[in-house]
């Protein structure tokens, strides 16, 4: 003997009985299809969104790598420089350079700052002593 399948009339009447229609239980089974159904609908998108999440991060790169690809050609150089020397707007700089030293050291730094496109900058060459002064 084979179970036969319910029409769905008997299907209609078991849950007319198991959940009369205005129940607060039809309502609250109502909620828990349709939350089924979204959470179908959604957990394919959750899983590959937890599989990107879940990726290694790259760490953040050192200022030398980063300079090496923001290097500027001296064509750029002095296109910033002819910009900058007609800009109004500029920031005022303010630069305190402490010489431990180091000529070939103190001689880079000096060349390195005369060689910024913003011309607005005060320098001041002090050793530590001084700087522990000011």
């Amino acid at each position: 003997m084979t179970p036969s399948t319910p029409d769905r009339d008997q299907i209609k009447a078991v849950l007319a009985r198991a959940l009369p229609p205005d129940s607060s239980r039809r309502r609250v089974a109502r909620v828990g299809r349709q939350l089924a159904r979204d959470g179908r609908r959604y957990a394919h998108r959750m899983g590959s969104l937890w599989q990107h999440a879940s990726q290694p991060v790259p760490s953040d790169p050192t200022y030398g790598a980063w300079f090496t690809d923001h290097r500027l050609t001296p064509d750029q150089v002095a296109d910033q420089r002819r910009i900058a020397k007609d800009r109004t707007d500029t920031a005022a700089m303010d630069v305190v350079v402490v010489d431990h030293g180091d000529p070939a050291g103190l001689r880079r730094t000096m060349v390195s700052l005369e060689g910024q496109s913003s011309s607005g900058s005060n320098v001041t060459v002090t050793d530590p002593a001084g700087l522990a002064a000011a």
